[in-house]
């Protein structure tokens, strides 16, 4: 590896007088940031400028290795999780079929634990209100009789 005081550094420009840093990303980097090396501009002709400008983009590129890392780490650690999850997903269902025995039970036992029935709030029992399609289907029943009570009604008045 080079000590160079200028490595990255390379001069351009009209009169090649502008310093730029040249230097090629890593694959985490170059898949992160959507190119594979950096040729930008530091917009200075002052070494020690340029240098402190190097620096600094070089500094920003470690920390986005260091956060690709950390992000590779966390993204392990979720699917362990993931594993772990199914693992209790497989043993709650075992759970679930233990629940369905204890209904059938409490079915052939006589009790019934209909949700549907009966609301409870402070052991006051409320009855269930009726849906939509149930109320459209209890009006459709009666409206054949309504209508010939009504014919009839009409054939006696005339």
């Amino acid at each position: 590896m080079s000590t160079k005081i200028d490595k990255y550094l390379v001069l351009r420009g009209k009169n090649k007088d502008i310093y730029f840093i040249q230097k090629r990303l890593s694959k985490e980097q170059s898949s992160f940031l959507g190119y594979d090396f950096i040729k930008k501009s530091l917009e200075t002709t002052d070494l020690s400028i340029a240098i402190a400008k190097r620096d600094k983009i070089l500094s920003d590129l470690d920390n986005i290795s260091k956060k690709l890392a950390l992000e590779a780490k966390f993204t392990d650690d979720i699917d362990n999780i993931r594993i772990n999850e199914s693992n209790i997903y497989k043993e709650s269902n075992d759970f679930d079929k233990n629940t369905d025995n204890l209904e059938k039970r409490h079915q052939e036992m006589g009790t019934k634990n209909k949700k549907e029935d009966i609301y409870t709030i402070f052991s006051i029992k409320i009855p269930k209100l009726p849906q939509r399609e149930e109320i459209v289907s209890k009006i459709d029943s009666y409206v054949p009789i309504i209508i010939v009570f009504l014919t009839l009604f009409v054939v006696l008045i005339a």
